[in-house]
């Protein structure tokens, strides 16, 4: 990258100024963010980039590790598969049933995988 597209690149820097929830049915996304360059050009960034950019972080020493229940609650929800990095999670003790108990409720909370229902809680 030559300086002056260096300079560019990473003085051009969005900042959030007003933020809205708004439902999208075609973002392909959860969360989507619609921010604004220092140019004033509109682009969006979606939670799963702002998540790599997270673990590209994390990784490479820039923020401390993440506690693995909150990876965990994460890679239910939006199904990214953060935890499959080791380098990005500590072990915070959060017992094994406790983990299995608390996807199995988001699975059903959020309609994934076959049966949302565990079998062992179905109602005959």
């Amino acid at each position: 990258m030559t300086q002056q597209k260096h300079q560019e690149v990473f003085f051009n820097r969005a900042a959030v100024k007003d933020a809205q929830r708004q439902i999208c049915e075609e973002c392909f996304e959860v969360v989507v963010f619609a921010l604004r360059d220092s140019g004033g050009t509109l682009f969006s960034v979606g939670l799963t980039t702002m998540l790599q950019c997270l673990q590209f972080a994390i990784e490479n020493g820039d923020l401390p590790k993440l506690p693995s229940s909150w990876l965990r609650e994460v890679d239910s929800r939006y199904d990214i598969a953060l935890q499959d990095s080791e380098s990005i999670w500590y072990d915070d003790g959060e017992p094994k049933w406790l983990a299995r108990e608390a996807d199995e409720i988001r699975q059903v909370q959020f309609g994934r995988g076959l049966g949302a229902i565990p079998d062992h809680k179905r109602e005959l």
